[in-house]
């Protein structure tokens, strides 16, 4: 077989199963979640964030905040969703 005739089969082969797939990925839920730690000689914090959409249109997200130091411990958060 030639080059091109290879070249040929092998895009005839992956168009179909690309064609397929795309629309199954698509109908996957969509999801970030990242993290951020900071520590010192005056205290400690975590934030942490996550935001999600899933396949029935429902969105939350979330950002939620720990610090401790000299003066105590204290809880930020903030949460939000939607239909």
């Amino acid at each position: 077989m030639t080059t091109t005739v290879r070249r040929l089969a092998f895009i005839a082969a992956t168009v179909p199963a690309l064609a397929l797939g795309a629309p199954i990925a698509a109908m996957a839920d969509a999801k970030f979640v990242d993290q951020q730690t900071a520590a010192g000689k005056h205290g400690a914090s975590l934030t942490v964030v996550r935001s999600v959409a899933d396949e029935d249109g429902k969105v939350s997200f979330k950002h939620i905040t720990y610090t401790v130091g000299p003066k105590g411990a204290a809880i930020t958060d903030t949460h939000s969703s939607a239909r």
